[in-house]
């Protein structure tokens, strides 16, 4: 169910239609990743990005096999495109599994970890990030002169691209992508969180958001999992972790 009730959101100038003369039905068409694509290149440029941008972290044919898990994370990091890596999709595979990231490979990304914990398959899951243009951390994406109407085309694309994927569960990562996604999907029939937890590092954010209607039922919201938010080393923080994990577990 998205924002004001409507189960189909038309925005983005159409996104996901063949062509702009479609209207939404019942039977939405599939996703048109050529015009998406274009989209997503025509903002990048318009809000004045220049490190590059990602959207889909997997095949395009996991969209095609109805996920029922999305992963969101806040945007793309890094100083620059590496070319060995996806741009609109990832067609070698997942790129948590196939792509190498960083000059320490020791250093493990901590979200294949969650999904394993969970009990959930990564492979099968859509990934993706709220926002599809890179920026060397969160700040330097809010400091983008053109940030807040960014993030309104941010809400507008998820409602597109959300109406199209009908996932079960979703799991976010950062306050930047959970607040979007209330944005997006309304106020929730009931929510659980733990809002003021906090380890010698710094205080963060739990939340569970529980939907009885539309193709989204869940939504677990954890904290952003940098070195302040070691959400499986931590021993803090680890009991909530595997809370929430829980939680997306029987989802």
């Amino acid at each position: 169910r998205l924002k004001n009730g409507s189960s189909r959101v038309i925005s983005c100038q159409g996104l996901l239609a063949c062509n702009n003369k479609t209207t939404a039905t019942s039977h939405s068409p599939p996703m048109n990743h050529t015009y998406l694509q274009q989209q997503i290149q025509l903002k990048y440029t318009e809000y004045g990005f220049d490190k590059g941008w990602r959207l889909w972290y997997h095949p395009i044919s996991v969209l095609e096999k109805s996920p029922q898990v999305l992963f969101l994370g806040i945007n793309p990091g890094g100083s620059g495109h590496n070319s060995n890596h996806g741009v609109y999709s990832q067609e070698g595979g997942c790129a948590y599994m196939v792509e190498q990231w960083g000059s320490n490979s020791q250093v493990k990304d901590p979200v294949p970890e969650l999904f394993k914990t969970a009990g959930l398959d990564i492979r099968t899951a859509a990934i993706s990030n709220f926002v599809p243009f890179r920026s060397e951390g969160e700040a330097k994406l809010k400091q983008n002169p053109h940030y807040k109407l960014m993030l309104s085309w941010c809400d507008n694309l998820w409602s597109d691209l959300l109406a199209e994927l009908s996932p079960k569960l979703i799991v976010s990562i950062g306050a930047l992508p959970r607040d979007g996604l209330r944005r997006v999907l309304g106020k929730p029939t009931s929510t659980k969180e733990d809002s003021s937890v906090s380890s010698s590092r710094s205080a963060c954010r739990f939340r569970i958001d529980s939907y009885r209607t539309g193709a989204v039922e869940t939504v677990v919201s954890f904290p952003y999992p940098n070195g302040r938010y070691r959400l499986l080393s931590d021993n803090f923080l680890l009991p909530y972790t595997q809370k929430y994990l829980n939680h997306a577990r029987k989802s």
